[in-house]
């Protein structure tokens, strides 16, 4: 049986494989998928045919905004009704470069990261959307873990804290951007979006114990975690809730219902990054005000001043800060690493000579030297095995 491409592009219409996209090709010449029309460009009689074909499928790829995928083009091509108009010629002409280009996609494909076809994976923390404030009260906005899975997992999951003065949150350069990083090593990234306090201090280091625990409770069933290497990270404000979270923890409810909650919330490490630590002198000002409040008490303060917490049972953890950081000043890392030493705690401490607060937009040498040191670390405590 033999099909015309006119009926051959109503059979593709009726399998559209793409629910995202536009069912019908003939819709592609809306402003929102082409500007210009490239049937209407091939059939110009002002352009020799050769360079006529070479403009169309110069339209398809700079125009057609959904059928920009190698894969996507062919159905495009082949749904489309007024293929037919084309002569015979023209259309293997046509076939021959989309075949090209299937093949080119192909080969793009196969030469990507191992790892880049696993899509993130959202959970949300609190059941029910009821997600506690820590005074008998719940939040109906609940927070969430986006996991980022490597193909070939080595067993370490990091839960990473992005920062933004407990004010707002920088989800994707010390987020996203982390995890898909971490992936490469193998190591399972778990970006946190923790509920910002507005003056309920313990709200985010709530949810920052219930990740922990979610993690640890569900991961080497379900993501190829190994529940004795869950770490945390943070970076600024997200750095305070990680050193938060290594010196506020607890073994876990063993009588809870939830099976969660029988975990502990004890983080294997931590690394935290230009972290706010005290909310003492040195302090940065936006995020205990938004953590605590305008007016908060003495023991509030002191609770919450990290390098205070630090005690015997406190996990190894990993800082990096510039000396040159105006609204994180480095005397929060050096307090922190200070108290791990004192108590006897595993702590390495790199104090970069520039890249102020955020290391230079996060990139360049001082943002470089930090990755590649907390990855010579966490070989080093034997964290990460084999790399």
């Amino acid at each position: 049986m033999s099909l015309s491409f006119h009926s051959t592009g109503r059979f593709f219409e009726s399998l559209w494989p793409f629910p995202e996209g536009p069912r019908n090709c003939h819709q592609l010449s809306s402003s929102a998928c082409r500007p210009t029309d490239p049937v209407k460009t091939l059939r110009s009689t002002h352009n020799p045919p050769a360079l006529r074909i070479m403009t169309f499928t110069g339209e398809i790829y700079r125009n057609l905004q959904w059928c920009s995928k190698p894969e996507r083009l062919l159905a495009c091509l082949l749904a489309s009704g007024r293929v037919v108009m084309l002569p015979p010629l023209t259309m293997k002409v046509i076939f021959i470069v989309v075949g090209m280009a299937l093949l080119a996609g192909n080969s793009l494909l196969s030469a990507a990261p191992q790892g880049s076809d696993r899509d993130p994976i959202t959970v949300p923390l609190w059941p029910d959307g009821k997600a506690p404030n820590g005074d008998h009260s719940f939040d109906s906005k609940n927070a969430t873990i986006t996991v980022h899975r490597p193909s070939e997992s080595n067993g370490v999951a990091i839960v990473i804290c992005p920062g933004g003065g407990y004010g707002a949150l920088m989800m994707e350069p010390e987020g996203h951007g982390i995890a898909r990083w971490l992936k490469s090593f193998g190591i399972t990234g778990v970006v946190l979006r923790y509920r910002l306090p507005r003056g309920r201090s313990s709200v985010p280091l709530l949810d920052v114990q219930r990740a922990l625990r979610v993690v640890r409770s569900r991961g080497a069933r379900e993501w190829d975690c190994d529940p004795s290497r869950v770490g945390v990270m943070g970076f600024s404000a997200g750095g305070h809730l990680a050193s938060t979270a290594v010196t506020h923890f607890d073994g876990g409810t063993p009588e809870a219902a939830s099976l969660v909650e029988r975990v502990s919330s004890r983080p294997d490490f931590g690394i935290l990054i230009y972290p706010v630590i005290t909310m003492g002198t040195g302090t940065h000002g936006g995020s205990r005000r938004n953590l605590l409040g305008a007016t908060p008490s003495a023991d509030a303060v002191e609770f919450y001043s990290n390098d205070k917490q630090v005690n015997q049972d406190t996990p190894p953890c990993y800082l990096a800060h510039a000396k040159d950081d105006g609204p994180v000043p480095p005397i929060n890392s050096r307090l922190f690493h200070e108290a791990l030493r004192s108590n006897g705690i595993e702590s390495e401490y790199l104090e970069l000579p520039s890249g102020g607060h955020g290391l230079n937009g996060y990139k360049g040498p001082m943002w470089e030297a930090w990755q590649k040191g907390v990855l010579a670390w966490m070989r080093r405590i034997k964290v990460l095995r084999g790399l």
